[in-house]
């Protein structure tokens, strides 16, 4: 009888552990959070007709991940905003350790492209890359360049076949942790 009480011990020991371990794993870990992201070029592109009809892949798990991204973020994208699902696109590879990740949110019928750098492994900020509109004379693209420049372009066809071109181009500027735009060109 005694050698059972200490089979028993023994098992219940090893619930307590596994359990515990699986908690930990709720939290946020880069590794495994950059796992999730196919590599991508230092050139990449994305169009709002590749935002709306990629199929949903790789979804991002972690409960501590929701809380990078603001509510005065989610708000302005989604306004009011329920439950947000977040889909890993591509992990892009930046100059002084920092590594963009392209991240697609959704929220019922509405789609975005965050980006978020990660500077020495730590979050820095989220930026929308990529924001669809509702308008079907618009098109949309956004990309980063090998210089790191990020520009997002709209074009609009106009009546009588004419065609509208509009531009932004950004820079991250890791040591201030946030975005700079270098260019305006309106629609």
């Amino acid at each position: 009888m005694p050698g059972m009480y200490r089979i028993g011990i023994v098992l219940l020991g090893l619930i307590v552990w596994s359990c515990k371990g699986k908690k930990d794993e709720k939290g946020f870990s880069y590794e495994s959070f950059a796992e999730l992201f196919p590599p991508a070029q230092a050139t990449y592109q994305i169009s709002d007709a590749d935002l709306l009809s990629n199929k949903d892949t790789t979804v991002i798990r972690s409960a501590d991940f929701e809380k990078f991204i603001s509510d005065s973020v989610k708000q302005k994208l989604f306004g009011k905003t329920g439950k947000v699902k977040y889909i890993a696109l591509a992990r892009i590879k930046a100059p002084e350790k920092t590594s963009y990740y392209i991240v697609k949110a959704i929220n019922g019928n509405k789609r975005v492209a965050l980006l978020l750098p990660f500077t020495n492994n730590q979050f820095d900020i989220a930026f929308p890359f990529l924001v669809p509109d509702n308008d079907g004379t618009t098109k949309q693209v956004s990309s980063i360049d090998k210089s790191n420049a990020i520009t997002k372009l709209i074009t609009q066809k106009k009546p009588g076949g004419e065609v509208a071109e509009g531009k932004e181009v950004y820079q991250y500027v890791p040591e201030a942790k946030k975005f700079t735009l270098l260019l305006t060109s309106p629609l």
